[in-house]
């Protein structure tokens, strides 16, 4: 039993793995925005990195969806914004976005969408970025795509 849900476990690793490597830049047609983006972790904190937004712009966030799949039940899902990359310096402005809760699937896995529609404000040049917590550390993948408006700074 324990073989079979370590093999299940690396299968969906290593599934993961090749997802964070795909991250694709963000489409930008006229004022509409979006972008997908992927992150895992081995930690109760995972975040997801979206690039900077343009210099110029700022972006009207109207829909946010996410895939998570975590080794413990996750607890909470959050969008926030640094002024540098990689969370670094992050601003106290904080968009929670609900989790279902969800029973272990088969392998004691974790697996949730968090859908979340609103109009948050996101200044100009930002890096946003979301962050998915877990009960305890352990292996957890999300996905997440981001639409939006981008408008001119008042």
């Amino acid at each position: 039993m324990f073989f079979r849900r370590l093999a299940l476990f690396a299968t969906v690793a290593s599934a993961l793995v090749v997802a964070t490597q795909a991250n694709a830049a963000p489409v930008i047609v006229g004022t509409y925005w979006d972008e997908s983006a992927s992150g895992m972790c081995s930690a109760s904190l995972c975040p997801v990195f979206f690039s900077q937004l343009p210099p110029n712009k700022r972006l009207m966030v109207r829909e946010i969806n996410c895939n998570i799949l975590t080794a413990s039940q996750p607890r909470r899902a959050i969008l926030q914004i640094s002024t540098v990359a990689n969370g670094a310096d992050t601003l106290a402005r904080v968009l929670p976005i609900p989790i279902p809760y969800v029973p272990p699937v088969a392998g004691g896995f974790y697996y949730t969408s968090a859908n979340l529609q609103t109009r948050w404000l996101i200044g100009e040049g930002r890096f946003p970025y979301l962050l998915v917590e877990q009960n305890q550390s352990g292996t957890a993948g999300v996905t997440c795509t981001m639409i939006g408006d981008l408008v001119d700074p008042a």
